[in-house]
């Protein structure tokens, strides 16, 4: 039996204000699906709140525990 969930990525839009971005990760890997789109936002996953190698970490995080990151995505206004 193959895991459908495997190939689908999910936009971390709706996790945004559960947690930090590496914890959704953790939690989806955990569900079984292949991917993540993360969301920039405060609390989150926020530029001014991370140095560059804490974001490169998160991403590599993303990619090692759902497979791959689809795309890292600003809010809009």
């Amino acid at each position: 039996m193959t895991n459908a969930a495997a190939g689908i990525a999910v936009n971390t839009y709706s996790y945004m204000f559960a947690g930090s971005a590496a914890d959704t990760v953790a939690r989806l890997a955990d569900q079984g699906y292949g991917g993540v789109e993360l969301m920039f936002y405060p609390g989150h996953l926020w530029p001014a709140e991370l140095d560059a190698a804490t974001l490169v970490d998160c991403v590599t995080f993303a990619k090692r525990g759902c497979g791959w990151c689809r795309s890292i995505c600003p809010m809009s206004t």
